[in-house]
């Protein structure tokens, strides 16, 4: 435009004649373009997330979601609706985006007035795996709220990241271990979803002694874990375990064979045992194969086929 202006001032009138258009379409090239109207609109789904009814609002939601992450700019400014079950909804979709942008108002929705607001906060910034939100889930560790503590407890080992200062990192891992004595079970689940994260470091013991826990939910992400323990996963952060450590794995193993009325808690049980090279699992694995449930009898006899070939190796 300047060196326009100046052709413009320095010129005869001639040149005046030929500079005028090129200036005419400088101009225009500077006008905001029209928008495009294929571009997809979120504001009707976005009033439809205002909906009572779910038939009405899950739609909304998905066609959102299916926009991608050029709406998250938007999906921000609506975090600040007077409607909760809009924020709840965006602060859903802003944890699927896993778009970095969110977490500022991600973060200051933890200290939202809904509780099912502020847990899916704690979720959001969990799956998006900041470690900026770090120090502040930390401050929430202790809400009353019980899932907003089972969100922060999964949220701090999912946003663990080596940016974090050593002592900011060792607060986290604390947090996270402190949960898993928590009274309430969905907080416990929580605390292992993040202990897992985590990789284990230091939390062996703790996840042996869960494997009594009154919660079957609890039970069945212990299962899991020590499946992974006695296949050698987790090595990097527990490092070779104690044999006594290794004894209590199979203890706790052997006792969630007895767990009769979840057949997913017993099944990675019995794989377990059969990787487990330990006697100690032949007797409980041999009465599943001759007299257990029916959906367990197949599996104990594989994992008791593994089990005794392992023994007969030699060490």
């Amino acid at each position: 435009m300047l060196r326009a202006n100046r052709l413009h001032r320095h010129s005869s009138h001639g040149r005046l004649l030929f500079v005028l258009p090129a200036l005419f379409l400088a101009l225009s090239a500077c006008e905001p373009e029209a928008p495009d109207p294929e571009a997809p609109d979120p504001e009707a789904h976005i009033d439809r997330l205002k909906s009572i009814d779910e038939r009405n609002r899950k739609p909304a939601v998905e066609q959102l979601a299916a926009m991608g992450n050029q709406i998250v700019p938007r999906l921000i400014v609506e975090m600040s609706s007077s409607y909760t079950q809009v924020r709840f909804e965006v602060a859903h979709l802003l944890g699927r985006s896993r778009d970095p942008r969110a977490v500022p108002i991600l973060i200051q929705a933890l200290g939202d007035q809904s509780a099912n607001v502020a847990q899916t906060a704690a979720w959001a910034l969990g799956s998006i795996r900041s470690p900026a939100a770090v120090p502040a889930l930390l401050a929430y560790t202790a809400d009353v709220s019980p899932g907003v503590r089972h969100q922060v407890a999964w949220a701090l080992g999912a946003c663990h990241g080596d940016s974090l200062t050593p002592a900011l990192a060792d607060s986290a891992h604390r947090a996270v271990l402190q949960a898993l004595t928590d009274p309430r079970a969905e907080v416990r689940q929580g605390a292992l979803l993040g202990i897992r994260e985590l990789g284990l470091r230091g939390a062996v013991d703790q996840v042996i002694e869960l494997a009594t826990d009154d919660s079957p939910e609890v039970r069945y992400l212990v299962v899991q874990l020590l499946e992974q323990l006695q296949n050698g996963g987790y090595r990097q952060t527990v490092g070779d375990l104690p044999e006594a450590t290794r004894a209590g794995i199979v203890d706790a193993l052997i006792g969630l064979l007895d767990d009769t009325d979840h057949a997913s808690i017993r099944t990675p049980a019995i794989r377990a045992l059969g990787r487990s090279r330990d006697e100690r699992a032949v007797a409980p694995l041999m009465r599943l194969r001759d007299s257990g449930a029916q959906e367990d009898r197949a599996g104990a006899a594989q994992a008791l086929t593994w089990l005794q070939n392992s023994l007969a190796e030699p060490e």
